[in-house]
C-alpha cells in the first residue's frame, strides 16, 4: 500500500512539469521598453510581422501566443526603432493599413 502511494504520488508531482521551459507567464509591456528587454521579460516571439509604410519607415509586430485550457491567448507587441510602441489587439488592428507591405 505504500509503494502505490509513493508511485500515485510521484505521477502527480511529474504531471505538473509538462510546461515547455522557454515559455514565460505573459507581462504587461513598458512603453519604451527595448527589444532586448521585451525578450528578456517575455521570452522570444512565437511569431514576427515587419512591415514597410509608403514613406519606407518600418515596424515590427512581435506576436506572443499562450495556450492556455480556457483558451488561446494572443499578444501582438508592436515595437518601431527598436522601442515597444504600443500592445494588443486594437492596437494591432489600428495600426496596420491597407497600403503598408507586408515584408515578413
Amino acid at each position: 500500500m505504500r509503494i502505490l502511494f509513493i508511485l500515485v504520488l510521484s505521477l502527480v508531482f511529474t504531471g505538473c512539469a509538462h510546461l515547455p521551459a522557454r515559455e514565460k507567464p505573459l507581462v504587461e509591456p513598458r512603453f519604451g521598453m527595448s527589444k532586448e528587454q521585451l525578450i528578456e521579460s517575455m521570452g522570444p516571439p512565437d511569431r514576427t510581422e515587419l512591415y514597410k509604410r509608403e514613406d519606407q519607415s518600418r515596424y515590427e509586430f512581435d506576436i506572443y501566443i499562450r495556450q492556455y485550457p480556457a483558451g488561446r491567448y494572443v499578444l501582438p507587441v508592436c515595437v518601431t526603432g527598436n522601442k515597444v510602441v504600443g500592445w494588443g489587439r486594437s492596437y494591432y488592428q489600428d495600426h496596420i493599413r491597407p497600403d503598408d507591405i507586408r515584408i515578413r
